[in-house]
């Protein structure tokens, strides 16, 4: 009898620590791209509602040949980032972005 009620609690625990994970799939655009002989360095914006609680933000179809140990992540608001963690999902064909048409020079 003691066995089916510390399942059935740890049942109720597992739902409330469900419900309470918020998870937002979305996609980054391009918002400026400087070159370098070695690569190039690429910052993208993607905009998420969160919701009170934690929040597992997946950011889509960027590219598997970036330096994953140069991944940086911030924004605005009243949070904190936890962690950063990247992962390739091979079942899902690449998504190529439309090239981009119009260089401006910084100098």
């Amino acid at each position: 009898m003691e066995n089916r009620i510390a399942k059935f609690c740890n049942i109720i625990a597992l739902l409330f620590t469900l419900d309470s994970f918020a998870e937002n799939n979305t996609n980054s655009t391009a918002k400026e791209v400087v070159l370098y002989p070695q690569g190039a360095q690429v910052t993208r914006i993607a905009k998420v509602e969160l919701k009170k609680g934690k929040n597992e933000i997946v950011i889509a179809n960027l590219s598997p040949f970036m330096n994953t140990s140069s991944i940086q992540v911030n924004g605005n608001g009243n949070f904190t980032i936890a962690s950063v963690a990247h992962k390739y999902n091979f079942l899902e064909e690449e998504q190529k972005e439309k090239p981009v048409n119009k260089f401006e020079s910084k100098s």
